[in-house]
Formats: C-alpha cells, structure tokens, sequence
C-alpha cells in the first residue's frame, strides 16, 4: 500500500512537463494549504511568489521537526508533506503567493487559502480545510443551516480577485471544507474568472443546502468537479452536492478515513474502489435523516450550544481542549450543567434524536434484506415448481 509521501519519493522526479499535473497532485497541494506560512508566503495583497522550496525552508527554521512531531491534532503530518514535496524535482520550483487567513469569532468564519503558480503555466489555488481552530469547526456546523457562510463568501471574493491579476487557467480545489469552499467559489465567482476553470477538486469535502445545489450557476460548474471521497466517507456524503464521486482505497478505518494522507496511490492515481462501504452507506442515510429531522433554526440552536460549551472554559483549538484533559471534561461538562433547559434540550435532544434515526436507518435496512432474501427465496421457488416432475 502506498500514499502521497511514497508517490512524493517515486515519482518526485518526474516534472509536470512528462507527467501531467494529476488528482494526486490536487491532493498534495490541498494537504500543504494547512500548513500555516503567515509572514512566509506573500499575502494577498502582493504579486510576489517564492519557491516551494524556499517556503519549506523558512517554515522550518521558525519550527522545528520535533516540535512539530509533537503535536497531536489531526493535520499535524503537513507540514511533512510541505518538507518532502520541497525536496522533489516536481514540486520545489512551483511558486507560492497571495496567501490568506482569516479567523473570526465574531463572523464564525475560518477561510485560508493560496496559490501555487504550476510549470505548465496553470496556477492552482487552494483553500484550507477545517484546522485546529473551534470556530473553524463552528463554521462547519453552520453550514447545515446557512446557505452561505461567511467563509464561503470571501472564498469567492478570493477567487474573484483572480479577475484582474493575471489571465493564466485556474485549477481550485480544497480537503474537507476546502473542498466546499472550492466548489463554492468556483461556483459564484466572477464570470471572467469562472470562465478560466479547468477543474475543481473537492477532496472529501461536504455538500451543500439546497438553495444553492438549485442554483444556476452552481450546476454549471458541476461538470468541472472531481470529488474524491475515501470508501468508509462520511463528511464527503453530508449534505446535497449533484457530484459523480470517485471512491478511493485507504489504509484507515472508519472516520480516520478523512485523512487524506491515508488514501492510497498506485503511479500516478488513486486506488480506486466501485463504492463506499457499507458502513458508509449507513452513516450517510443516518446523518442525512438526522440533519432533516430539524427545522434551520434547531440546527442553529444546537450548532451555538455545541460552540457555547466548547469555548466555555476559555479554549480557542481543539489542542486546548485536549490539553486540559480531565480538568477540560470537567469544565464542559460544569458548562453543560449550567446552561438554561432550552440549551441543555438543543444539545441533548438533538443527540438523542441521533440515536433513533440510526436505528430507524438500521431497521429500514434489515428490512430491505430480508425482502431481498425473501424475493430470492421466492424466486428459486417458482423455478423448482416449473420442472415436471419424473
């Protein structure tokens, strides 16, 4: 089994020029927007670039390799795939610029992004998926009620920008809420911009509410969408999305399976498989009937009462949660007890109603079975009686 890190030493020598740029190559560059080049990357504001290489090589004189093998949050192997990429001839010319990182509580929006200028004059823009950050997971859970957020908007307005700086084809693309981002953006940026798309990939990244999958100019990008989503997927199956998904193998199981560092490579693609689990299967029907079982204003109400608890003994990273370990589990759990009953209802009740579409789920599914069976069962009953008999 081999990943993105033994197809970064396989085939790392291989330039764009031979070798097309390719849905792994999506993957590396979407992995590598997590890593945080404040004040090493230019901003958004500037035209300059730099090296991958050079970028690479100022993030790790300001971290070094054994602080960053001691964090323990779910993005903490990028970095490593900043480094080994930095280190290949595909990768360590490819420039990076116009980077951004927005974080604000106020308007529970998380948004970063940046651009990699490709050999093959094409430049790939990235945006970040869900970080460290607890508002950056709020932001998730706001777009179960919220036709946009605010990090989708500016994620358009990022693209958007794209209009008057340069005329090259843009490939976009995103892990995770990236992905929607990626989508997002592509979808409602501006129409000289739109025009210069070759492709979107969302890796693994959640759908969206109706109001926008109905959306004209959100069904005229889907023919540009390449969503790959690994077989045991859940957050690639939340929510409306119309896409055509490409299942992929991973040497994770269950929801680690979003790590898209798990996702297995052979040459220069994927390890595809013909659907998701059926684990998968199951998640995606109780999640989807859970999510419908609420009116947007009780989706919002349980959304800010997970935050209001979370946040609640000062914590702005899951990592600070974490941290606290017992003592943290005490103050959730003290916050919990002395929010109002109302509060105390949109978390308990909507979890409570969890549990019941899982079962609900799982007894429609056995149900379907034994009709299966049953059918089959008939079936081969009717053929034995249409034998005669010597």
């Amino acid at each position: 089994m081999a990943n993105i890190f033994d197809y970064l030493n396989w085939r790392g020598d291989i330039p764009f020029s031979f070798d097309p740029f390719c849905a792994v190559d999506n993957l590396i560059l979407s992995e590598i927007a997590y890593v945080g080049l404040d004040g090493i990357a230019p901003d958004v504001t500037s035209r300059e670039t730099i090296p991958l290489a050079e970028a690479s090589e100022q993030f790790f004189r300001l971290h070094s390799e054994e602080e960053l093998r001691a964090r323990t949050d779910f993005i903490c192997r990028t970095p490593f795939v900043l480094q080994e990429a930095a280190k290949t001839r595909r990768f360590r010319d490819i420039r990076v610029g116009r980077y951004v990182n927005r974080i604000s509580k106020s308007a529970e929006e998380q948004m970063s992004a940046m651009e990699f200028l490709l050999p093959d004059g094409t430049a790939y823009v990235a945006f970040r998926g869900t970080d460290d950050t607890i508002i950056g997971w709020k932001e998730d859970l706001n777009l179960s009620f919220s036709a946009q957020t605010s990090g989708q908007e500016h994620a358009a307005e990022y693209l958007s920008s794209y209009s008057t700086s340069s005329d090259m084809p843009l490939r976009v693309g995103g892990h995770s809420k990236g992905g929607n981002f990626a989508v997002y953006a592509s979808a409602f940026c501006d129409k000289a911009v739109k025009e210069r798309i070759l492709s979107v990939y969302t890796n693994d990244g959640p759908g969206f509410l109706p109001e926008i999958t109905e959306k004209e100019d959100f069904r005229r990008i889907l023919p540009l969408v390449h969503s790959i989503i690994p077989k045991d997927s859940v957050f690639g199956l939340l929510l409306s999305s119309g896409y055509v998904h490409r299942v992929v193998e991973s040497d994770n199981k269950g929801l680690m399976q979003h790590d898209g560092l798990s996702w297995q490579v052979l040459g220069n693609r994927f390890v595809e498989v013909p659907a998701t689990s059926r684990a998968s299967a199951f998640m995606e029907k109780t999640l989807q009937q859970w999510i419908e079982s609420f009116s947007l204003q009780e989706r919002a109400d349980f959304s800010n009462a997970i935050y209001e608890v979370l946040t609640s003994g000062g914590a702005d990273t899951l990592t600070d949660l974490s941290k606290e370990k017992l003592a943290g589990s005490f103050k959730v759990l003290n916050s919990f007890r002395k929010m109002n009953r109302q509060e105390q209802e949109a978390i308990s009740g909507t979890l409570r109603q969890l549990v019941r579409s899982g079962m609900q789920t799982l007894q429609k599914d056995i149900s379907e079975k034994m009709a299966e069976v049953s059918e089959k069962v008939t079936d081969a009953r009717d053929k034995d009686s249409s034998h005669p008999a010597f």
